[in-house]
């Protein structure tokens, strides 16, 4: 599978809800609905390690993300 962009999963995360804002340099914060943050950068293609955090944590607030970027959100409340 190939790598995605920062800005694909940061599109994914504004779909389900989340708010962003920019961070430092070619950085975005995405915030949950119920408060934590994280910082994904908004690179051409996110390396190995960095994209699997960033699958996890999407994951873990109810985003699916699918191949081609087909994005589900779960509500678990």
């Amino acid at each position: 599978m190939p790598n995605h962009s920062g800005r694909d999963y940061v599109r994914a995360a504004e779909k389900a809800g989340m708010t962003t804002r920019t961070g430092k340099g070619n950085h975005v914060v995405i915030t949950a609905k119920d408060g934590h943050t994280m910082t994904i950068p908004a690179h051409r293609e996110l390396r190995n390690g960095t994209e699997s955090k960033v699958i996890k944590w999407l994951l873990k607030y109810g985003v699916i993300v699918g191949f081609l970027f087909i994005v589900y959100y779960v509500n678990f409340m």
